[in-house]
């Protein structure tokens, strides 16, 4: 099974470094090498996206297929529901009743047993 946060941790890594790729891309002179780079550095942009996407998949999350690669939906307690994060989408689904997602532990009550409740 798959480890998220040590997942979670190569994904940072991946997305930092192609944040470094495109800040040193500038640096290149205008011209067919820039333009070549821009490129790559889209096309590494989408397999992190797609990367992004199966990982989510593996670990229980609903992705929203109004995009390819697929949206991660994401938990909106207020609406109790899975969003999808593309503004011009905003499907939703409902949690389902069982399944390897946990958002949050349970809430329980903080009410006291009495001695009388206890026994």
């Amino acid at each position: 099974m798959i480890d998220p946060v040590e997942a979670a941790g190569y994904v940072r890594a991946a997305k930092s470094a192609l944040d470094m790729i495109k800040a040193a891309k500038e640096l290149i002179p205008k011209g067919k090498d820039k333009d070549a780079v821009a490129h790559k550095i889209e096309e590494a942009e989408q397999a992190l996206k797609r990367a992004d996407a199966k990982l989510a998949k593996e670990l229980g999350y609903p992705l929203c297929e109004c995009t390819f690669p697929p949206q991660i939906m994401l938990w909106k307690e207020k609406k109790r529901r899975f969003v999808c994060p593309n503004s011009a989408c905003r499907s939703e689904k409902s949690r389902p009743a069982t399944g390897p997602i946990l958002v949050r532990p349970p809430r329980r009550s903080l009410r006291r047993v009495s001695s009388h409740e206890a026994d």
